[in-house]
């Protein structure tokens, strides 16, 4: 499967030619559950998706590799989860219809409550792509891409973000 990363990061990773080597994504994946055993929390991503077979299966494929999954199936959905758990939440993962109808207002909304957010979108039509791009997704990837593709580029996204690391650092320290 071929990944395409039209927008990332500043510290984002673009692959050679798109593509990302098994060995590229178990590694990010052991550096993360590493990370992750050093502070014993979960990574928390909310899904939204239309579709709730792709909902499933990227929800299994996350639960797997120890994240805690909340999902959506549509736009309010996402943003009213959003806005009950914000400070919960490390990762929101968009598909192109969400983001296509009224993603727009989503992704602005969930950047005016948590500025620092980080939010990919999965999208088919280039028009999507732009329009996601414009508002500020930090990666915007093209379909086809696979379970676990998704979940690299994610877990890449959570290693770069030291945020991510400070806050389950310290939440482990005030438990402890």
């Amino acid at each position: 499967m071929t990944l395409k990363v039209i927008k990332s990061s500043k510290k984002g990773r673009q692959r050679k030619n798109g593509k990302a080597s098994k060995k590229h994504i178990k590694n990010s994946t052991q550096l993360l559950n590493k990370a992750r055993a050093e502070t014993k929390t979960k990574p928390v991503i909310l899904i939204a998706d239309t579709s709730q077979y792709i909902l499933n299966l990227l929800a299994g494929t996350f639960q797997l590799n120890n994240f805690t999954v909340y999902t959506a199936t549509s736009a309010r959905e996402c943003l009213a989860i959003f806005s009950g758990l914000k400070d919960s939440i490390d990762m929101v993962l968009m598909d192109g219809p969400i983001a296509g109808d009224q993603g727009i207002e989503v992704i602005v909304n969930i950047r005016r409550l948590k500025r620092d957010q980080k939010i990919m979108v999965v999208v088919e039509e280039h028009n999507v792509k732009a329009m996601a791009m414009e508002v500020g997704a930090d990666v915007v990837v093209m379909k086809p891409i696979s379970a676990d593709m998704v979940l690299h580029q994610v877990n890449d996204m959570l290693l770069q973000t030291e945020t991510f690391m400070d806050r389950k650092r310290a939440k482990f320290q005030r438990v402890h």
